[in-house]
């Protein structure tokens, strides 16, 4: 009822503008009439007074209607183009007026509400750029938009990087931008040679409608460094338990033959030396598990024949070959290598994969050698991760928690760097970069 009422104001006005016209013009005619006794003369003077009276009103109504209107379009001109800071003045029609009201409410709420929204996001973009987290945004054409101070630090050593293509900003960082590509998450290095170790977290959002690529890195060191601290006081605490558990019946079984000794009785003593015997065979297997990382070998490198390198590997764990083999050797230590896939290969099969899901692809050229193996199985959760390449840390019930950190140093004793990624359809990535065979 109450817009109704504001609509019939202005129907009123032109109403009354037509009946006061009309009354005018019936005056007029009347009084022409009277003078000249003539009633053509009458009506022809009393409509053109009327028309002209008629014409006036409205005109002057029309102009203020156009006045309001054109206030109006300037307006949503201006927010069109995200401009919130001019108003609408009055045009003296209630209806213009009302609309116009309404309007300057709304650029008001639009003023205030997008100077909330630049408040949070300068602390927003404050907070990220003074993060401990490198943070690296990419449209849909893999251009970088954004990155922080740590991404500019990190890869490309200080020099800016908004702008450049994902591929180009990541140039002094191939084996970043390589897991980038392939979406991995999980423990990577920035250098074949270098010692730290970061996590990444690849994953795309939809902004504008556009899809967005958000890389962040984390550096693990730190954390890894006092994760393993902690790996070694419980490896500490493992070996004495174990040690307990063997040397005590040792004890007592020594004891025991001696005993049987003094008192003849040479009947027992087999089945206590046979029990000696198994828990000392027992201890040395436990201790040589532990003892194989802290006595590592030297690498002894060489050139590696792929064909015959890899039918060595037939005769162990089943698994597919993904891709030719290259012609171009490899270059490190052949037995150790064999030992680290044997060990990742073993893990594929234990995951849970199927044996026609566990892939190796080898790779060997001018720059890199790189060693992928692959399964389809449970994968690992986050935390398990950042955590599995460190001694005496498994995800198996009763495991030693010694293969994959024990691969590592292989790896790492051979120049080379070994990282962990979950597959985005399920299952594990374990790829080792291992350097170039040298230039001759």
């Amino acid at each position: 009822m109450h817009g109704n009422w504001r609509f019939d104001t202005l129907r009123l006005r032109l109403f009354v503008v037509v009946a006061v016209s009309l009354l005018l013009a019936l005056a007029a005619m009347a009084l022409v009439w009277t003078l000249s006794n003539s009633l053509l003369l009458a009506l022809l003077l009393g409509s053109a007074l009327g028309l002209l009276l008629a014409f006036v009103s409205v005109g002057g109504l029309s102009a203020r209607l156009k006045r309001g209107l054109v206030g109006l379009d300037h307006g949503l001109l201006n927010a069109l183009d995200t401009d919130y800071s001019a108003s609408i003045g009055t045009c003296g029609v209630t209806e213009i007026d009302q609309i116009a009201s309404r309007y300057n409410a709304l650029v008001d709420t639009l003023r205030r509400e997008r100077q909330t929204v630049y408040q949070r996001e300068l602390l927003l973009d404050t907070v990220i750029e003074h993060s401990a987290i490198c943070v690296l945004i990419a449209d849909q054409n893999d251009r970088v938009i954004f990155s922080n101070h740590l991404a500019r630090q990190w890869l490309s050593a200080g020099s800016a990087i908004n702008g450049l293509l994902l591929h180009e900003a990541l140039a002094r960082v191939p084996s970043l931008s390589q897991a980038i590509a392939q979406r991995q998450n999980g423990i990577v290095s920035l250098a074949p040679d270098a010692s730290a170790l970061f996590h990444l977290s690849c994953g795309s959002f939809v902004l504008n409608a556009s899809r967005h690529t958000l890389v962040m890195l984390r550096e693990m060191t730190h954390v890894l460094n006092r994760q393993e601290a902690s790996a070694w006081k419980k490896v500490i605490r493992v070996i004495s338990h174990e040690l307990n558990n063997s040397l005590a019946p040792i004890s007592s079984l020594a004891h025991s033959g001696h005993l049987m000794l003094q008192k003849r009785q040479y009947d027992s003593l087999p089945e206590v030396f046979v029990t000696l015997v198994e828990r000392s065979r027992y201890l040395a297997e436990f201790v040589g598990r532990y003892a194989a990382i802290a006595k590592l070998p030297a690498p002894n490198k060489s050139a590696v024949e792929w064909p015959l390198f890899y039918q060595s590997l037939r005769d162990g764990y089943p698994f597919a070959l993904q891709g030719p083999l290259p012609s171009a050797p490899g270059y490190f230590d052949r037995a150790q290598i064999h030992q680290v896939l044997q060990n990742l290969l073993k893990n594929a099969q234990e995951s849970g994969s199927a044996t026609e899901h566990i892939e190796l692809e080898v790779y060997s050229g001018a720059d890199a050698c790189r060693l992928s193996v692959r399964d389809r199985g449970s994968g690992m959760s986050s935390a398990q991760l950042e955590q599995a390449l460190l001694p005496f840390y498994s995800t198996k019930p009763g495991g030693s928690g010694t293969g994959l950190s024990l691969c590592r140093e292989i790896v790492e004793a051979n120049g080379g760097t070994l990282t962990l990624n979950n597959r985005e359809e399920g299952g594990l990535s374990v790829v080792v970069y291992l350097p170039p065979a040298p230039r001759a």
